[in-house]
């Protein structure tokens, strides 16, 4: 589902985040240089890659664009509210018509949802025309002082000119490093009037959480699949030292390893018979797959339940109007 990105940039917002019980305040910005993509193929890349972004499913109109930046607020654990402490969203406005609707920015490449990963903490936006200027060259590298520079409260962000290419936007991606989407925004013509780079703060996980039996991770391939049943989770239990991932903390004669597929998001974490913390494990993921998950078998002795909480996908948190009570 969609964030409420029109609520967010329209002017000063809130809404509700129930993940996180968390009021969130939301400032539009406008960035004062316009992007100008002198061929209209657009690219989103991390500014740190020196591989070449995929293409997207569509082209936008060439020119100068203005970006627009939703900023949020931020609630740290004591309590103390950061009001525009990192960016939510990046809007690139493409034609002066208003969304009906929002279609997720597709990777021509692979012709799938495109994912924006971020390892350098920045996001880039761009004219594919700069590609062959940078000659397989970071744009980090390549163009020196594109990098924000920013403090809380003012969230790097910025429009740098691009050799060849128009210009560069480079902003600091959320809360950091990550995988994030975009989306068009299209009118009722089709044609795409928005391009969004979202960074998954104005919506929330949702989570379904089941529990069995610590003891089952110390038993029979089949007594654990028996008490995995029905819960969508599959652990195939697999001698420690064929997992082809060194865990320096790991060690052979206490380590308890499965192997599990590549993607699900699930949560594992132990707990005693009073329910408290008794241990959780360590994660290791090879490319494609599979992935593996290595508990402490005296953790597992230790605790009574495995409790595991299984990503069920994301909602966009509400709005909350002013004198509106959450919940």
């Amino acid at each position: 589902m969609v964030a409420d990105f029109g609520r967010a940039f329209a002017g000063p917002a809130a809404f509700w985040d129930p993940e996180r019980g968390e009021r969130i305040a939301t400032e539009p910005r406008a960035v004062v240089a316009p992007l100008v993509l002198p061929t209209g193929r657009v690219a989103i890349h991390d500014p740190g890659y020196e591989f070449a972004p995929d293409p997207l499913d569509r082209d936008v109109p060439p020119g100068a664009h203005r970006v627009d930046l939703a900023l949020r607020s931020w609630t740290a654990d004591d309590g103390t509210v950061t009001p525009r402490a990192m960016i939510a969203a990046v809007r690139v406005r493409l034609r002066p018509a208003r969304p009906a609707r929002f279609a997720p920015v597709r990777s021509a490449l692979r012709q799938s949802d495109l994912d924006v990963g971020v390892d350098s903490g920045l996001v880039s936006i761009f004219d594919r025309a700069l590609l062959p200027e940078l000659n397989g060259a970071a744009i980090l590298d390549a163009i020196p002082g594109c990098a924000p520079e920013g403090t809380a409260g003012s969230p790097t962000a910025h429009v740098a000119a691009a050799p060849a290419a128009g210009s560069l936007f480079t902003c600091q991606a959320g809360m950091g490093d990550g995988s994030y989407r975009a989306w068009w925004g299209i009118d009722a013509g089709n044609d795409a009037v928005e391009l969004i780079v979202d960074f998954g703060l104005l919506s929330h996980s949702l989570w379904r959480t089941t529990e069995i039996p610590a003891g089952a991770l110390l038993g029979t391939a089949a007594r654990l699949r028996l008490a995995l049943l029905g819960t969508g989770v599959e652990l195939e239990p697999v001698p420690f030292d064929s997992v082809p991932i060194p865990y320096p903390s790991a060690v052979a004669g206490t380590s308890v390893a499965f192997r599990r597929p590549a993607g699900p998001l699930w949560e594992f974490t132990l707990l005693d018979g009073e329910g408290a913390w008794a241990g959780s494990p360590g994660q290791g993921q090879l490319v494609p797959g599979p992935w593996f998950e290595v508990f402490d078998r005296r953790q597992i002795e230790r605790a009574s339940t495995l409790r595991i909480r299984i990503h069920e996908g994301v909602a966009p948190d509400g709005p909350l109007d002013e004198g509106t009570a959450a919940g």
